[in-house]
């Protein structure tokens, strides 16, 4: 005998209800991780992309405050200052130095190998070597705005400001605020 759908009311099993909460939070879980994935992918754009980056330190130019291989992560925004170690863009190379004058500064280089920055002497614990005049810059040199002049700590190691010059306020890619060592020293 068949019956119709008119006869009586059919009461849901148990089995059923389960199945359907089941599903309804397998759909809930997945809508969450979906969504915590994306605000993770978001928020490394932006830490990444806009405010922080990383760079790999390649050569000894810095030696002994970074080392080659260690991995340094840069602020992008803000000002510069003397003494700032800082991540450049030059070409396909990214090299990191310090920098040692400002726009606006007079550098120049004393025939005993020390840097002077608007005639005075420059206190400098983590240079290694003698500061030696290269070929490139002529010296004395006014920075003009937005240019910087960089040098790194390995002075007699070092492709720097005193070959290629000045570097414009805008091929610095930030400020380096931690380094990660990759290696034993």
């Amino acid at each position: 005998m068949r019956r119709s759908m008119f006869d009586a009311p059919v009461s849901v099993p148990e089995q059923v209800l389960r199945e359907r909460k089941s599903a309804l939070l397998r759909r809930k879980f997945w809508a969450r991780l979906l969504g915590s994935l994306l605000c993770t992918f978001v928020a490394t754009v932006i830490l990444f992309g806009v405010l922080f980056g990383v760079s790999r330190v390649e050569g000894n130019s810095m030696r002994h405050a970074l080392q080659e291989a260690d991995l340094a992560l840069f602020f992008r925004w803000g000002n510069y200052s003397t003494g700032d170690i800082v991540v450049m863009r030059m070409g396909d190379h990214h090299p990191v130095k310090r920098i040692v004058a400002l726009p606006g500064d007079t550098v120049d280089i004393s025939g005993s190998g020390r840097l002077l920055v608007n005639g005075q002497e420059q206190h400098e614990p983590y240079a290694v070597g003698q500061t030696h005049r290269a070929g490139g810059t002529a010296f004395p040199l006014v920075l003009q705005d937005g240019a910087y002049f960089v040098l790194g700590d390995n002075r007699e190691d070092s492709l720097d400001s005193r070959m290629f010059g000045p570097v414009a306020g805008e091929h610095i890619r930030g400020r380096i605020i931690m380094v990660i060592r990759t290696r034993e020293i």
